[in-house]
């Protein structure tokens, strides 16, 4: 679908309602969704009339929409290079100038935080990445700060996690552990600054083998921090937004669909790398759905050999091309056991990885509240 068909998709609408991207039932594509294409296309022409027709008729919701999805900086400077009609709402420019000062003050507070963190664990042979936002926006974005990261995630090894902890909490971090969460990760937070502190990728039992060791045995210096290669953070953006946040969600945001498309055009990519990546996780499907789902924005560099080779049966697509063009993960967010039913346990890549994905989440329940305590408790016990 090109930007001006996205365009046109949103002003056929009959309300700003019609097409809010909360709405699971919504029949077109929300203007959040047009400003992505607009953010992708190369085309200036094409983009710039896009963007004057998103801004018809919408109303003062429009930059609370953008900022939610982590457009609002990327838009207010693409706002700031073209030539908009006259009728273009005052307070949508001043909302998203202001939320692009705070954007500022936050990466250079986060970047702060990320120097002091990799000294700190440097220091006492902690071995991290920084993965994630924080990761991708170093690399692909000219403007960093303009790709807002609400947190920082870092990923240790299972066996420091505990170290890790203590050594954040004499630097002044406060633990915010929740027992949903407690069998991979934990937050610390200090001064408005955020970190999650993983242990594993996903949830345990989403991988065919824990992938953390691997992550962090093959992860590269980028100067002002470590993270994970270019093979291993490409495999995360591929499947993570499956998993985690079901992908079309509001939670979903979707400056991480622009974080694929501007990875693939400025990285260089192994594909044969990354497919050993979802191979030993056992998604490629995952990563097929992530593409179906990102291409609807635009054209994605990516090889046809690879595109068929993470390609699920031909039911399985049709059956989750279903779910993307209703919306369903939207829709039943609010019984969110169907969404991981129907949703995300399909895109395991074998009936055996599915089946682990429930055993491990039941043995992760009942073991959450012992977790929890180990991880609060000052001797580990």
């Amino acid at each position: 679908m090109s930007v001006a068909d996205v365009s046109r998709s949103v002003n056929q609408g009959e309300s700003r309602r019609e097409w809010s991207s909360d709405d699971g039932d919504s029949p077109g594509v929300a203007p959040e969704r047009a400003a992505l294409a607009a953010l992708i296309s190369s085309d200036t022409d094409s983009a710039t009339e896009a963007l004057n027709g998103i801004l018809e008729g919408t109303d003062g919701s429009l930059a609370a929409g953008l900022i939610s999805q982590g457009l609002g900086g990327l838009w207010y400077e693409r706002l700031s290079h073209v030539d908009l009609d006259d009728e273009t709402p005052s307070s949508l420019l001043a909302d998203l100038k202001r939320h692009r000062l705070e954007l500022a003050g936050l990466c250079l507070a986060q970047s702060r935080a990320v120097r002091k963190l990799r000294a700190l664990f440097d220091g006492n042979d902690i071995a991290h990445a920084v993965f994630k936002g924080a990761h991708i926006r170093e690399l692909v974005y000219d403007e960093p700060a303009l790709r807002p990261a609400t947190d920082l995630d870092v990923l240790v090894k299972y066996d420091e996690r505990r170290w890790a902890i203590a050594l954040l909490q004499e630097a002044g971090f406060s633990l915010r552990a929740d027992k949903r969460n407690a069998s991979h990760e934990v937050t610390l937070a200090k001064d408005g600054i955020y970190i999650d502190l993983h242990w594993d990728l996903m949830r345990p039992g989403r991988t065919r083998a824990p992938l953390a060791e691997r992550f962090l045995a093959t992860r590269r210096d980028f100067g002002s921090h470590w993270g994970p290669d270019e093979h291993a953070t490409l495999f995360l953006m591929l499947v993570h937004p499956v998993i985690t946040k079901y992908l079309t969600t509001p939670h979903a945001s979707l400056v991480r669909v622009l974080d694929l498309f501007w990875w693939l055009e400025r990285m260089p990519v192994d594909w044969d790398a990354v497919l050993d990546w979802l191979d030993r996780a056992g998604l490629r499907a995952a990563a097929w759905l992530s593409l179906e789902w990102a291409g609807r924005f635009g054209e994605l560099p990516v090889p046809g050999d690879f595109r068929r080779a993470v390609a699920p049966g031909r039911l399985r697509q049709r059956y989750l091309r279903y779910w993307l063009d209703h919306n369903l993960p939207t829709r039943l967010l609010q019984r969110q056991w169907l969404v991981q039913l129907g949703f995300t346990l399909p895109v395991h890549d074998r009936a055996s990885d599915a089946w682990r994905v429930v055993r491990q989440a039941r043995r992760a329940r009942r073991g959450a509240a012992q977790e929890l305590a180990g991880l609060v408790s000052k001797d580990g016990a």
